[in-house]
């Protein structure tokens, strides 16, 4: 796989990945990130995928991250505290 470009955005990291003459776009944004391998014929110039990332389809993605976000807090509110995490013995 090899990083095709990039698309300027405010908020997250938008990076375009190709592998097998097939596309992939990568949303990166603290430190969650979602991947979204595209059908073929959708585009394999860097100016057409960014038209496929409109102000809407970006807001959409950003709502998936807030889901994601309400996940990972349910997730860290579940795990063990320290004191009942079994360590292996170290020799």
């Amino acid at each position: 796989m090899r990083i095709a470009g990039y698309i300027d955005d405010p908020l997250m990291k938008i990076t375009l990945l190709e592998m097998n003459h097939r596309f992939s776009i990568k949303f990166e944004l603290d430190g969650m990130e979602q991947t979204y391998k595209l059908p073929d014929g959708t585009g394999r110039e860097k100016h057409q995928l960014e038209k496929l990332l409109t102000l809407e389809m970006r807001q959409r993605v950003v709502g998936q991250f807030r889901v994601m976000k309400d996940i990972r807090k349910g997730l860290s509110r579940t795990t063990p505290d320290n004191d009942d995490v079994d360590f292996p013995t170290i020799i």
